[in-house]
């Protein structure tokens, strides 16, 4: 049975939180096109109203990110202490990094670049090559 869809071509994560259930993180697939040719790349926290499946996933906030993605994982840390209220979601790109970013502030700003942003919290370059057993 369908719910919801979203016509993107993205990876996606489950929010860690048991309060926010109902939260999806979708990151731009690696390798792939949409209808418009459209080469970005972008991390966006989409929200899942299962009490009306026919409304379309609210974007609640997006930014940009350095490179496509081959996976998403959406974790706990720093929820307890709220130094991250709603986690961190690490992300394995195409161009070999992975980045951490903090689920709040993309929420709170909405939409916002890569460039001078604080939703980034670290990038790391673990070896060349693709990220994809992350």
């Amino acid at each position: 049975m369908k719910l919801q869809e979203v016509d993107k071509n993205v990876t996606v994560a489950w929010s860690c939180l048991p309060s926010q259930p109902a939260l999806l993180a979708g990151g731009t697939v690696a390798g792939s096109l949409d209808s418009n040719f459209d080469t970005s790349a972008h991390l966006e926290i989409l929200s899942l109203d299962l009490a009306r499946p026919s409304k379309p996933l609210q974007v609640l906030g997006s930014t940009t990110a350095p490179d496509r993605f081959h996976k998403l994982c959406w974790g706990m840390t720093g929820v307890a202490n709220e130094t991250f209220p709603q986690g961190v979601i690490a992300g394995g790109l195409a161009n070999g990094t992975v980045n951490l970013w903090d689920a709040s502030k993309i929420i709170r700003y909405r939409v916002f670049s890569l460039h001078g942003s604080p939703l980034l919290l670290r990038a790391l370059t673990l070896h060349s090559g693709a990220p994809n057993p992350l």
